[in-house]
């Protein structure tokens, strides 16, 4: 039941980062952020850092995405709702005239 509650969330629009859905969910499955942590094979800090959508505290985009998909596995939630919540507030890439300059 509590899965469907999340999922209907999801489905309810890109809304805020992934940090919020990640917590929600964390927290109805009574895990604290040490355990999912120590699930994952990652620092409490990494977990977070996800939970607060402070993606300048974590490692490159590869390695932030590769964390997202975890938790979210770990979490029973869809990795593309997550994914696509990451990328929604992600900063537009650079116009091409920067780029070739």
């Amino acid at each position: 039941m509590q899965e469907s509650s999340v999922n209907e969330q999801a489905a309810a629009g890109p809304g805020p980062g992934p940090g919020a859905l990640l917590r929600e969910r964390r927290e109805q499955l009574g895990l604290t952020p040490e355990r999912l942590a120590e699930d994952l094979r990652l620092k409490p800090s990494i977990i977070l850092a996800l939970e607060a959508d402070d993606y300048d505290a974590l490692p490159e985009v590869p390695y932030v995405r590769g964390y997202l998909r975890a938790t979210a596995r770990r979490l029973e939630i869809d990795e593309a709702e997550v994914l696509a919540r990451y990328e929604a507030i992600q900063p537009p890439p650079p116009p091409a005239e920067e780029l070739s300059a």
